[in-house]
């Protein structure tokens, strides 16, 4: 029956004059299949114990096990851990999709075949999807500050994990549409170290993957939200994230990892990873590093962050070490930060990148003191100058523009609007030049004495944006038509708006005056150019 098919479909390929390489794509496709799971099997269903056997999976294709073109469908509530052993291929993925309801929880996470603890678990895996469906649901039921911390939690569990594991030299592996956690659940400001400083608990982690796509998921109560990197053509967008230390981490460790796109994420309250004081959880929006190896094309674009962001918050989008062809625009940051907390909006001290385009971002402080807007800090000796900082919209800040390090330079700063609610600030800080000009009008005297926003509008005390709650540009605002035009590649605004319709003016923030054109899907943008030095 078999062999019959194969001629069949030999002969109409060649009738059609349709290539030998098309045959067997569709030969692959005819033979998929449709598996459904539960956690103990029955009605047409396959056990959990079954996929998780070495023995299920196949490549090439196999009858009756999970290979190439598949599609496993997860129902009802599974209580054990997953591990995914398949590969695909570039024609046929293998797809694990979430029915409605579906969920695969734990009271904490203890899937050992991995190196770490986890509730789904892959490794080297190749052209795989796993995908929450309609509401697809991985947590861990009773993890997080115990009974005995101050003040006390509820869990009896207090333990490192991971939600999702996806570990190794892998490649094209998207992760989507799921609800991921609570994986920890912390007390507030407590004094629970359970997961100590070097500890972990992680929503979805996915290190060493070329082509790796993690997006439309949720992810809540995790010391990181998102772990990636290590590898090229990262994509990392359109998530909410809640209840985090570090939301969205990319690292690289060795070698060079091109191609890491970071955009359309919405970020709020890391208060629940607040320690009493001692500052262990390194709390963030954003971090990409290269330590000691090479983040190389990294935009960082269309991001909300906020309305809390609170103490210990290092900065909402920081990236440091070995960075370049950088690019962060269109962000919207807006958060509190409480008395005597130092943190910022963005933070970047890297070693590998000239020019550093900062364009268009709006960042709004609420009772800043301390806070920091953009910080431009290369590590020495910095030969080179770095951020080009332009268009930006900054509201609240003691320090709305820092380079402290005293031998680096900043490449350009000008059409930026700074409304200042402090007739004690603002602090610009320039090669840490700034303690001989004091603070206030004698300070932004100095700024502007540097060649720094002869463009921007001037009085910066009474410079009031007029933005709506949402933080977009009123119709009085004098953002509007502020700014200076830039390369097409930044055209679009963080609603997908064209400014270029304002002509060579462009309006200063990440989103446009709303009539300044439709708004759109914006894409990832193409054509980005920044001077690379050589390493």
């Amino acid at each position: 029956m078999l062999l019959a098919f194969f001629l069949l479909l030999w002969y109409t390929m060649t009738r059609l004059k349709l290539s030998p390489a098309l045959l067997l794509v569709l030969a692959l496709t005819a033979n998929a299949e449709t598996f459904q799971v539960s956690q103990n099997g029955g009605s047409g269903t396959n056990t959990v114990a079954w996929f998780n056997m070495a023995g299920s999976w196949a490549n090439p294709k196999v009858s009756g096990q999970i290979g190439p073109g598949d599609t496993v469908v997860l129902n009802g509530t599974i209580t054990n851990g997953l591990t995914i052993q398949g590969r695909g291929s570039q024609e046929n993925v293998i797809t694990v999709l979430f029915a409605q309801n579906a969920q695969v929880v734990m009271p904490y996470p203890t899937n050992i075949v991995s190196q770490k603890p986890c509730i789904i678990y892959g490794l080297y895996l190749k052209y795989v999807k796993i995908d929450g469906g309609v509401n697809g649901k991985v947590w861990a039921s009773d993890n997080g500050s115990p009974t005995t911390c101050t003040p006390p939690g509820t869990n009896t569990y207090h333990t490192d994990g991971q939600g999702i594991l996806f570990y190794g030299c892998g490649t094209d592996v998207e992760i989507c549409n799921l609800t991921v956690g609570p994986i920890y659940v912390r007390v507030p400001w407590s004094n629970d170290h359970s997961i100590s400083g070097t500890g972990d608990s992680t929503g979805i982690s996915a290190a060493g993957i070329t082509n790796c796509f993690i997006h439309n998921n949720t992810i809540t109560d995790a010391r990181t939200a998102i772990g990636a990197g290590g590898a090229p053509n990262v994509s990392i967008y359109s998530n909410s994230i809640v209840h985090f230390a570090q939301g969205i981490g990319v690292g690289v460790t060795s070698g060079t990892a091109t191609n890491t796109l970071i955009y359309a994420n919405q970020l709020n309250d890391n208060l629940s990873w607040k320690d009493e004081g001692s500052d262990q959880f390194h709390s963030g929006g954003v971090h990409v590093y290269g330590v000691p190896g090479w983040a190389s094309g990294v935009q960082i674009y269309n991001n909300r962050f906020g309305p809390v962001l609170g103490p210990q918050t290092t900065s909402a989008i920081f990236c440091e070490g070995n960075v370049e062809s950088l690019a962060v625009w269109n962000n919207v940051i807006g958060f509190s930060l409480y008395t005597n907390t130092v943190g910022g909006g963005i933070a970047i001290g890297v070693c590998g990148t000239n020019h550093i385009p900062v364009y268009n971002n709006t960042i709004v402080v609420f009772n800043g003191n301390g806070a920091s807007g953009i910080s431009i800090n290369p590590p020495p000796p910095a030969i080179a100058p770095q951020g080009d900082i332009k268009n930006n919209l900054l509201v609240g800040l003691a320090l709305p523009i820092t380079m402290g390090n005293s031998t680096g330079t900043l490449y350009s700063c000008d059409y930026n609007l700074y409304y200042v609610t402090n007739a004690a600030y603002p602090i610009f800080v320039y090669r840490n030049n700034y303690q001989n000009y004091g603070n206030g009008p004698a300070n932004w005297s100095y700024w502007l004495s540097q060649g720094f926003d002869t463009h921007s509008p001037q009085n910066i005390w009474t410079q009031d944006p007029l933005l709506d709650a949402n933080f977009k540009l009123t119709g009085v605002s004098p953002a509007i038509r502020a700014g200076t035009a830039l390369d097409a590649a930044y055209n679009l605004d963080a609603a997908g708006r064209s400014r270029s319709a304002s002509g060579s003016r462009w309006d200063i923030g990440a989103f446009a005056y709303p009539s300044r054109g439709a708004a759109g899907s914006p894409p990832p943008p193409t054509g980005l150019t920044t001077n690379t030095p050589a390493h």
